[in-house]
């Protein structure tokens, strides 16, 4: 059976070279970063280690925080596309479930465990990277959104598509951050399990924890 990312168009050339100068940006500037610290992180320092002209860099990226934290911006067009391709039908919690966990961008993640982890652990350290990397899960939300609009057959101002696609980058976020914590367990594993505990109703379940 074909999966959703079967069904998505390859992308051809041109996309893949952007992609590549995409890929090398955010390498550059987290490889500075690691070796000189944000203080010493400047466009100007990325676009040499990239290869690029600094101009080049604002077509991809809006700062030099951009470059560092999660790719919302670049995934999402991709992620809403893996959403609206899931069967007819599924329930939009399982398509939301399927189409983040068997993203390019976790994928991604996983594959460069080393990197990815090096550069969250950047991120959580700090306030400012932490608020673009939330700028750019709320660009992947809205995408989220409109796919579940789209797949629903309702308008994109109903409430219950921007309710499930902000639950669950929220299980995203927090996946992220305990992966942080503790990499013992693969980020697939993380947000399945906040997906879990989601569909089986445990989040809504009352506690008998006496008050303090």
């Amino acid at each position: 059976m074909p999966t959703a990312e079967d069904t998505i168009a390859p992308l051809g050339r041109r996309e893949r070279k952007k992609a590549e100068t995409r890929r090398a940006i955010r390498g550059a500037a987290l490889e500075i970063a690691l070796e000189v610290g944000l203080d010493g992180l400047t466009v100007a320092r990325i676009s040499e280690v990239a290869d690029i002209a600094p101009r080049t860099f604002f077509n991809y990226f809006s700062c030099k925080e951009d470059a560092l934290v999660t790719d919302g911006v670049g995934a999402a067009p991709q992620l809403r596309a893996a959403l609206v391709a899931r069967p007819h039908g599924e329930a939009p919690i399982d398509s939301l479930r399927a189409a983040i966990i068997d993203s390019p961008l976790v994928a991604g993640m996983e594959a460069s465990r080393g990197q990815a982890l090096q550069r969250q652990r950047l991120i959580q350290a700090d306030v400012g990277l932490l608020a673009r990397q939330l700028a750019q899960f709320s660009t992947v939300e809205r995408a989220f959104a409109e796919g579940i609009a789209e797949r629903m057959d309702v308008d994109p101002g109903d409430l219950r598509p921007a309710t499930l696609a902000a639950i669950a980058l929220g299980i995203v976020r927090v996946a992220i951050r305990r992966w942080v914590a503790d990499d013992s367990h693969p980020l697939t594993d993380l947000i399945a399990s906040g997906f879990d505990l989601l569909q089986q109703g445990v989040l809504t379940e009352a506690t008998n924890a006496p008050r303090r």
